[in-house]
């Protein structure tokens, strides 16, 4: 039997997944502690712009990856197995050339137009000089992408989990926090975020280089054996270039179109809770770092079943550890969004409500576009992005003049569910992977239920924030003592055993 297709494959990706969620949660902490001081310390209209900015930079970022941050985790994993190390090399530098040519590409392009862009293509003037200092983000973050996605084919879980986890946050809650206490300017603090993200850029290089030769990888290759597999590379990450930057830009799209048809204090609100809805993908993306090599590594074995045990007993585990998320950020929105925000951003929280059911629904049913990626039906996920994406504007377009951020979030939120249904017909359609796992109708059931329960708790009593936490984290530690034999809990934490009231609870 082959190492990827061992009963304890899974174990192992869920203790070092879990590792991994721990560091998360610590750094998503730390950006929500961040987002809170920025959108206290701006103007409703400043942070609009700011936030506007960083959208655009989310696109833009996507566009300079070329889909290399997807492709490397598939084909790596391939090459280091099978030992093709001069293929290995080979993508790494194809890697390299492409981010660094179309940085160039994209960094001029906006710095030549910046002076006819505000009042014209962009409304807001303030919106465009934090573009002009913002858009170095967008190379520096595809880099690190990059990196954090080749140190996960190494299987350094704990590196990562110190880099991306502990030194990111730390580096951005310096550097903002010092121009704040300072009383910088909202330019300031466009350049205070660029720098800390450059300092974690050097930083994943080093931790990269102290890897590879903990792993004995030399990268002193003659230049005439490498193999640049261009074909294999540009056929799978050009799709996915495609594919990603559809899916991205249906994540801001709402933004950009709220800025265009009604005004940056609108997109102040939309986006204030856009990333705390966010954290409901907190548990699903720690998860990806080591599921996606392992599926690659069972599908190169041709171990079907292992991979589908696999898949549903990680998406088990997303959809519990994810609950208590959910519940904050659905059923307890207004009084998050209130603890959170202050008075001004009142009108937030039914954004907060809606944008919060669609990123759980997508991360509970599991890692159906990466599964099917791994199976090499990008033409598949291509198409269905460019449906959700069209289908994006025609609901923005329809739905924010007469309704403005609530119609953005229920575009947007529609623009979720249609997209969960065609990746999960996929995942049926294409892959060795069922639509769904029967042993999971009790924990999906009883999900449901404590929903249903905590949202009349939420209308009928309206409880203050702290309230909400007790009683969700009752909800979770019930909901993980009920779940707990169809995730194998006592199995994958033998430790728990040793702790005196959880240990009974959780074993079998």
């Amino acid at each position: 039997m082959s190492t990827a297709t061992k009963p304890d494959a899974t174990r192992g990706d869920i203790r070092g997944s879990s590792l991994l969620l721990g560091g998360r949660l610590i750094s998503k902490l730390a950006n929500f502690g961040i987002q809170v001081l920025i959108v206290r310390e701006l103007t409703r209209d400043n942070f609009g712009a700011f936030a506007y900015a960083m959208a655009l930079v989310d696109i833009a970022q996507v566009a300079v990856a070329f889909g290399m941050n997807r492709a490397m985790p598939r084909f790596l994993p391939i090459y280091r197995q099978n030992g093709q190390m001069n293929r290995f090399y080979g993508a790494m530098v194809l890697c390299a050339l492409s981010i660094a040519a179309l940085s160039v590409v994209l960094l001029s392009g906006v710095w030549l137009a910046a002076p006819t862009l505000g009042g014209g293509l962009i409304r807001s003037h303030l919106a465009v000089s934090c573009l002009v200092v913002l858009v170095c983000l967008a190379p520096l973050l595809a880099i690190d992408d990059v990196l954090i996605s080749i140190l996960a084919t190494f299987g350094a879980a704990k590196k990562i989990f110190m880099r991306k986890h502990v030194v990111n946050p730390a580096l951005k809650l310096g550097a903002i926090g010092a121009v704040i206490a300072m009383g910088g300017t909202i330019q300031q603090l466009c350049y205070a975020y660029v720098i800390a993200v450059s300092i974690g850029v050097v930083i994943s290089f080093w931790l990269l280089g102290k890897v590879a030769r903990e792993e004995g990888v030399s990268i002193a290759v003659h230049k005439q054996a490498i193999e640049y597999p261009v074909r294999e590379l540009m056929s799978f990450a050009f799709p996915l270039l495609v594919s990603n930057f559809i899916l991205i830009a249906v994540g801001t799209m709402d933004a950009i179109m709220l800025e265009q048809l009604r005004s940056t204090t609108e997109v102040a609100g939309l986006r204030a809770v856009y990333k705390i809805a966010f954290l409901n993908q907190l548990v699903a993306s720690s998860f990806t770092s080591l599921y996606l090599p392992t599926a690659s590594r069972a599908f190169a074995s041709q171990d079907g079943k292992a991979l589908n045990t696999g898949y549903w007993q990680t998406a088990s585990w997303v959809a519990v550890l994810t609950f208590p998320v959910f519940a904050l950020t659905c059923m307890g929105a207004e009084s998050l969004v209130n603890a959170a925000y202050g008075p001004r951003y009142d009108d937030a929280s039914i954004l907060l409500t809606i944008l919060a059911i669609g990123f759980y629904v997508n991360a509970m049913f599991g890692f159906n576009a990466l599964t099917i990626k791994v199976y090499g039906r990008i033409r598949y996920i291509l198409g269905i992005n460019i449906v959700a994406g069209l289908f994006a504007v025609g609901a923005n377009l329809l739905l924010i003049p007469p309704y403005g951020a609530r119609g953005a979030a229920l575009g947007t939120l529609m623009t979720m569910l249609l997209l969960f249904a065609m990746k999960h017909y996929g995942l049926w359609r294409h892959t060795d992977v069922a639509a769904f796992s029967r042993k999971l109708v009790p924990v999906y059931g009883m999900i449901v239920l404590l929903s249903a329960a905590l949202f009349a708790f939420n209308y009928f009593v309206g409880p203050p924030l702290w309230a909400n936490v007790i009683l969700t984290g009752i909800a979770t530690i019930g909901l993980l003592a009920f779940s707990r034999k169809a995730m194998k809990i006592d199995s994958t934490f033998p430790e728990l055993r040793r702790i005196p009231i959880l240990g009974p609870m959780f074993s079998r």
